[in-house]
């Protein structure tokens, strides 16, 4: 009776001993070489109107201004990437074709002072990466990816704001983890799951009216720009283990973001600004402000046999304040407008991954 115990114990620790020596589970980047990827990823923002304050050469104005605002933009960026080279822990060569870039959205005022009382406007953008292919080449000098078009032609200048990492590498732990484990992600790099890809080109479609409008050319060209390259604030990941999603095992890692940027817009509305009505005079943009506010969670899904991301979820609320200076000559005499614009809404973003 005594051995059959003593066997019985033994048998029921082994799942418990093997649980104590299985090594760290590894959450890696390692594709092969020469296999490619579909991307998909869609960033959604809603956003209303919270507060407005205006000035007219320094004066508030002789009236009070009682308006509603609603701005919707959806943002799809589809590539399809081909990892020519690897090496340790990210790609030496990588071929991306950019499949599919655009955004849409609306933008809805409603103000009694205003003909019909409001106007819906549709604001969608466009970029002339989309159809072409670009390959990024590590520089182990510079330590950081050159982009050359490849069987494609173009401005160089696309090229610049370009990032290669689309597959969320700076959420991955550095080394073996255990389920429950929890790391920091470097904020700096957020961008890039906040604007995947880096500055996607989008050049909005605005007419006459709408170009006149300051802050709706930022509005068009996509959260990169608004975003630009001043986060700060906090991220962290946790390891929850591991399941089986559409027939492969992701390593599941739960996201939490809070994070804020202040970016100076004034030279990319000024570029972006349309013909502005001959009533209206000459208009210079003095400056142009956005501080953004995300919280968000979200979910991580690692294609652990891959090697590679699965898919992707984050979602949460979004803040935007966005102070605004311009000169106008409206029959020769010059007059200074300000506005600050507060909005809040939510913040979305999925990407999903397609193995060819």
């Amino acid at each position: 009776m005594n051995q059959l115990r003593t066997t019985l114990l033994s048998a029921a620790a082994v799942p418990v001993l093997l649980a104590l020596t299985l090594p760290a589970s590894e959450i890696v980047f390692a594709p092969a070489e020469g296999q490619s990827v579909t991307r998909k990823w869609t960033n959604q923002i809603h956003l209303s109107l919270d507060d407005m304050q205006m000035t007219m050469n320094g004066q508030p104005l002789p009236m009070e201004i009682e308006m509603e605002m609603d701005i919707d933009g959806t943002t799809e960026v589809e590539v399809t990437d081909r990892f020519v080279a690897m090496a340790e822990g990210r790609p030496s060569k990588l071929r991306r074709t950019f499949d599919a870039v655009g955004s849409t959205g609306s933008f809805a005022m409603e103000m009694a002072m205003m003909p019909g009382g409001g106007q819906t406007r549709d604001i969608n953008a466009s970029s002339e990466l989309e159809g072409k292919t670009v390959t990024f080449s590590w520089d182990p000098d510079e330590e950081t990816y050159g982009a050359d078009w490849f069987e494609s032609e173009g401005d160089d200048k696309l090229l610049e704001g370009l990032t290669e990492d689309m597959d969320l590498r700076v959420l991955l732990p550095r080394a073996g983890i255990e389920e429950g484990e929890t790391w920091e992600i470097d904020v700096k790099r957020l961008t890039g799951i906040l604007a995947p890809g880096g500055n996607m080109a989008l050049v909005p479609d605005l007419d006459e009216d709408m170009g006149g409008m300051p802050g709706m050319e930022g509005m068009g060209s996509g959260m990169g720009d608004m975003i630009g390259e001043s986060l700060e604030g906090t991220a962290t990941a946790e390891y929850k283990g591991t399941r089986e999603m559409d027939g492969v095992t992701v390593a599941v890692i739960r996201l939490t973001i809070d994070v804020e940027s202040t970016n100076d817009m004034t030279e990319k509305v000024m570029e972006q600004m349309g013909q502005m009505p001959d009533e209206v005079g000459e208009v210079s943009v003095e400056y142009m402000d956005v501080e953004i506010d995300i919280e968000a969670e979200g979910t991580l899904y690692w294609n652990v046999e891959a090697k590679h991301a699965h898919s992707m979820d984050l979602s949460g609320s979004m803040k935007m304040v966005m102070d605004t200076a311009m000169t106008m000559s409206p029959g020769g005499q010059e007059m200074q407008m300000e506005q600050m614009m507060e909005m809040s809404g939510s913040f979305e973003n999925s990407m999903t991954v397609t193995d060819n």
